[in-house]
């Protein structure tokens, strides 16, 4: 990890009289939009579960939230995702604690997931994360592989300010088009890796 301070020398020779705080945030939002939109830093999770526990707390590093589950196993096997309204209609007693095998999980309160049915085990998350909103900190590849990115959505937002001394509309849709641009490309590592493996679009069969 890395102090996200560092990303300050590349903004604000473009903002000299934006305060470091003001730039922090915007710093902070733009690589969270980042993260979010592209799923650029993903993590593995593993939370140790019990039968008739619910509602089981999703644990992050410090200083990241979940931005998107994308898989979830119980000791190896898939669970499906359910809306907790689905599971409601269906499983009326789902956020009761009932034994058995998982074969589905949902949400059941905020920042957490409850397999369904439940049972001792372990539950293993694909997730994508992103900087919370008192993250003083970012991982070292957003800063060096995306911090220019970054720093064009911080300059996007800082521009588009009304009334400031920093504030310059014209040059704000450069700095978008550069972040847009910025994502697609993190959007597409993160699809294919660094190594830009295709994705099989028909069944291959060894």
């Amino acid at each position: 990890m890395q102090p996200i301070e560092t990303l300050l020398n590349g903004l604000l020779p473009f903002v000299p009289d934006c305060p470091e705080p003001v730039a922090l945030h915007w710093l902070r939002d733009s690589a969270a939009r980042l993260c979010s939109e592209s799923g650029i830093w993903k993590a593995l999770i593993t939370l140790p579960v019990k039968a008739g526990q619910v509602a089981v707390p999703i644990a992050v590093p410090a200083g990241a939230a979940i931005a998107n589950i994308k898989a979830v196993t119980f000791n190896g096997e898939p669970l499906e995702p359910k809306a907790d309204v689905l599971l409601d209609e269906a499983h009326p007693n789902w956020l009761s604690g009932v034994a058995g095998k998982p074969f589905c999980y949902g949400e059941g309160a905020s920042n957490a997931i409850t397999p369904f049915p439940t049972a001792d085990g372990t539950l293993t998350l694909r997730c994508t994360l992103k900087p919370s909103m008192d993250a003083t900190e970012l991982p070292g590849s957003l800063i060096n592989d995306w911090g220019s990115i970054i720093q064009a959505g911080a300059l996007m937002m800082l521009y588009l300010q009304p009334d400031k001394p920093w504030s310059n509309p014209s040059a704000a849709g450069t700095q978008a088009s550069l972040f847009e641009q910025g994502v697609r490309e993190a959007r597409h590592e993160a699809t294919h890796g660094k190594q830009d493996a295709p994705i099989r679009t028909k069944p291959h069969f060894f």
